[in-house]
């Protein structure tokens, strides 16, 4: 009895995993929910570690495109540009209209 309770408890824990990683279509890909997030609905960034990955360029007129994704604890995306981002405010200036800012104390 227990060894069918440890098949049928291990066939059901599979199933769940199977379910709860759904395959959704982003563009003309197929992706798992679980190892990228879709960005209008054409561009795929990678979950890394935990972490959702973001888009940072131009948008294209036709995918694909090779726009790169960045960890947001990690860069910043200014102008369609990759800046390193540094959460003490050290050196990390932002742009704006009319010059730079260090977003730790100004907005």
């Amino acid at each position: 009895m227990a060894r069918l309770f440890s098949i049928v408890f291990t066939a059901l824990a599979s199933c769940s995993i199977v379910v709860a990683d759904q395959l959704l279509h982003c563009g003309a890909s197929n992706y798992f929910v679980s190892q990228y997030t879709c960005f209008d609905d054409f561009i795929l960034c990678p979950i890394l570690n935990g972490t959702i990955t973001l888009p940072c360029g131009v948008a294209c007129d036709v995918p694909p495109c090779d726009i790169p994704c960045y960890d947001p604890n990690q860069y910043s995306c200014s102008d369609n540009t990759l800046e390193f981002y540094n959460p003490n405010g050290v050196n990390a200036l932002d742009n704006c209209s009319f010059g730079q800012y260090d977003p730790s104390q100004e907005s």
